[in-house]
């Protein structure tokens, strides 16, 4: 999904400014010709100024945020198969072959411009057929030249669509990889601090409008430095992700979920915090279905607890209060 967002967010950046920039060269070449060419027939020019038009209208259409994304590729291909039609008439009536020069270079860019595989392989249809048309009925000794060529010119435009895609899907990759990266711990695939910040925003927002409190759940690893010395930082990830897995099991679906730190992990929910007893022993029943070798990481995970009123108290207070929690009731045992 979010290769096509990236497509289609550079189709219409590009898009506005591709037709206003072909409709300003289309009228600056068609008053050029009308001043070297006096003889010109007046319906070439009549035929650039509606393209030019077309084109201008399609260009202010894509910028508007009412047209959907996923329509903005077909009106492009859209606006540049009326274009190309236009042209092809244009040179029936002149009789004048440079035009195919043009029209090879619009079709030619137009596979990597419009940025989508069907709107391109449908305007691309029309656009042979009008040229197949037009070369039948104006120049048939040389129909199956410029056909060729025509279709060599569309087959490029597709090759370089089809290299350009390759390349936006591997920067909407990298991109997301980065985002995902941002906010998420990489050893465990829980939310890193970052992540969890970003996210609290919303579940306080909730939270006011349900009136209702939220709650913290600060959860430490106990014996991680001692297994780290005695078996390597291997085992020690071992035991770090076995944690992490043993909390996710142990929360509900919305809460959410983060490393704290190295060796800390922490939950934010809404409503009262679980009853700190079954939650401690559901915390022990999951690190031991997680198969972690408890010869070698005879720890457990110590849990502390706080909840609050979002208008009164943050989120970074109330995970310092299930902290201070965590460390009472380690004392306590």
């Amino acid at each position: 999904m979010h290769r096509d967002e990236v497509r289609l967010g550079i189709a219409r950046n590009e898009g506005a400014r591709i037709m206003l920039w072909a409709s300003a060269l289309l009228i600056g070449l068609s008053l050029v010709n009308l001043v070297s060419t006096p003889d010109q027939l007046v319906a070439s020019h009549v035929i650039d100024a509606g393209i030019a038009i077309v084109l201008i209208l399609t260009g202010l259409a894509i910028r508007r945020e009412a047209v959907t994304p996923t329509a903005v590729p077909w009106l492009f291909a859209a606006a540049v198969t009326l274009a190309q039609v236009g042209f092809s008439v244009e040179m029936y009536i002149e009789g004048n072959p440079v035009i195919f020069a043009y029209l090879a270079i619009v079709m030619t860019a137009f596979g990597p411009t419009v940025l989508a595989w069907r709107p391109v392989i449908v305007g691309s249809t029309v656009m042979l057929a009008a040229v197949i048309v037009v070369v039948l009925t104006w120049e048939a000794g040389r129909a199956a030249e410029l056909i060729v060529a025509t279709v060599a010119a569309l087959s490029i435009g597709a090759m370089l669509l089809f290299g350009r895609l390759r390349s936006i899907d591997a920067l909407a990759d990298a991109t997301e990889l980065a985002r995902q990266l941002a906010v998420t711990d990489e050893l465990t695939d829980l939310l890193n601090r970052h992540g969890l910040q970003a996210r609290v925003g919303v579940l306080t927002a909730m939270a006011a409008r349900l009136d209702t409190p939220i709650f913290a759940v600060f959860v430490d690893i106990d014996g991680l430095k001692v297994a780290n010395d005695r078996y390597g930082h291997v085992f020690g990830d071992e035991v770090i992700t076995t944690a992490a897995r043993a909390l996710q099991d142990s929360v509900r679906g919305g809460d959410l979920v983060a490393r704290w730190g190295g060796d800390e992990l922490v939950v934010v929910g809404l409503g009262r915090h679980p009853d700190p007893e079954d939650f401690i022993l559901r915390l022990d029943e999951h690190v031991s279905a997680g198969g972690i070798d408890r010869a070698k990481w005879p720890g457990s995970l110590s849990a502390g607890f706080a909840y609050g009123n979002a208008e009164h108290v943050s989120i970074d207070e109330l995970i310092e209060q299930a902290d201070s929690d965590m460390y009472r009731r380690r004392g306590a045992r």
